[in-house]
């Protein structure tokens, strides 16, 4: 697909995807962003040459271990984002895609692809409109190094990434609640990751960490476990 990204003048998303596409993050296994596979510069304009990804939430998730995966993906992809600076500010069930493409005809909520599953599966996110991020270089093609050093105030940033969080929460808990009988804490991580206003509320790589280490107590047997549901609500 092609996606006009920015006009004359540089918009937040053109600077988060060229800073997630640079030579020092572009690799790194944490940055489960969608590929952009060129950018393309006309009429004043910049279009972003990317791959059309599926709908995230539409796996048919069988076993523990896929959801696990899933939950880790975009953690990971939180972790990553906020640790360069970045802050998405729109996650959400839309922006979280799965490296498959179908068709996608009108279905009913909780309607998923059959097939679609399996360890091989690639997450990431998309659409960074409304990212907090570090101030535009002069430079047309910011490296992480100069964006870093010139991120934006550190309020607007530290605002920005709880609600990430909040909302990160919201979107995986619908799945992951659903193996609560196999990680029975992690509920409460899932709670401590919600309320921006809680002063005691995880940072993205902190609920990260924590993840880890209740995933760390997982056997084969239980990553094998068929799982019970994939929906939850409350």
């Amino acid at each position: 697909m092609v996606k006009a990204v920015s006009g004359s003048k540089p918009t937040k998303e053109l600077q988060a995807l060229r800073l997630l596409h640079s030579d020092a993050l572009r690799d790194d296994p944490r940055n489960h962003t969608i590929p952009v596979l060129d950018f393309i510069e006309f009429n004043n304009q910049v279009f972003a040459v990317m791959p059309r990804w599926t709908g995230a939430t539409r796996a048919d998730f069988v076993t523990v271990g896929e959801l696990v995966r899933y939950g880790q993906a975009f953690l990971e992809a939180t972790a990553f984002i906020h640790e360069h600076n970045i802050a998405h500010g729109d996650i959400d069930f839309q922006n979280m895609v799965m490296d498959v493409m179908v068709s996608e005809p009108k279905a009913p909520f909780g309607a998923v692809f059959a097939g679609v599953r399996g360890p091989e599966r690639k997450y990431a996110f998309i659409d960074f409109e409304t990212a907090t991020l570090p101030a535009p270089s002069d430079s047309s093609s910011p490296d992480a190094e100069h964006c870093v050093q010139r991120c934006s105030p550190a309020a607007d940033f530290a605002r920005a990434s709880k609600r990430d969080v909040d909302d990160l929460a919201s979107a995986l808990e619908i799945h992951l609640r659903c193996i609560e009988d196999v990680m029975p804490d992690l509920g409460t991580l899932l709670d401590s990751m919600q309320n921006p206003d809680d002063p005691h509320q995880l940072t993205a790589a902190a609920a990260l960490s924590r993840y880890e280490e209740l995933c760390s107590s997982l056997n084969t047997d239980d990553m094998q476990r068929e799982v019970k549901a994939i929906w939850w609500t409350r």
